[in-house]
């Protein structure tokens, strides 16, 4: 597995339009009916941009919203990496391309390991929207990272566990290029 690039402070604009294409978005249907499956995709320097009014060149990617959205729950946003993390803005689309709806920056959190926002799909929704954000790119994302070591040896018929605690600061900055994450949830499933 290779370690990602150094945070991408800039886009060059070279493969950029002045809208999302909608022609070929990643499904977020999964094959067979899932409780939770999770959708990843890495904005990279060949990911497509756009260079809308005002707004410096940001990358983006397009999600395919499930036909089946009544018992869904979406958390779309980014996944920390190694030195960096995508700066994402979300919003959703209806099968026009029009936004339907937009998360502001405060509505984003840590959830498990994914920086996001969560949602719950509407009848007129198709797609889910990730733009990398300028304001935000550039910017330094701090968290104090925690975890349990746990150890077992068996030694003269005696069996022995021990855990072992660890934390580290650790910073990343926020970029135009990472992992874009997309969780679906559905509880309806058995």
């Amino acid at each position: 597995m290779a370690l990602p690039g150094p945070p991408a402070l800039q886009v060059s604009g070279a493969n950029c339009g002045d809208t999302a294409s909608l022609a070929t978005p990643i499904s977020l249907t999964p094959e067979k009916p899932a409780k939770s499956h999770i959708v990843s995709a890495k904005a990279d320097s060949v990911t497509p941009c756009l260079r809308e009014d005002g707004v410096p060149a940001r990358k983006y990617v397009v999600f395919a919203l499930p036909d089946s959205y009544e018992t869904k729950l979406i958390t779309a946003g980014a996944r920390p990496e190694i030195g960096r993390i995508f700066a994402p803005d979300v919003s959703i689309l209806d099968a026009d391309g029009k936004v339907t709806r937009t998360f502001a920056w405060q509505d984003f959190l840590l959830r498990g390991d994914i920086f996001s926002v969560q949602f719950k799909p509407r009848k007129e929704e198709r797609y889910l929207l990730v733009r990398s954000e300028p304001k935000m790119v550039g910017q330094s994302f701090d968290r104090i990272e925690i975890g349990v070591t746990t150890t077992s040896t068996y030694a003269a018929g005696t069996s022995i566990t021990w855990n072992t605690g660890h934390d580290a600061a650790v910073k990343r900055t926020f970029s135009h290029e990472g992992e874009v994450v997309v969780w679906v949830q559905d509880p309806a499933v058995k």
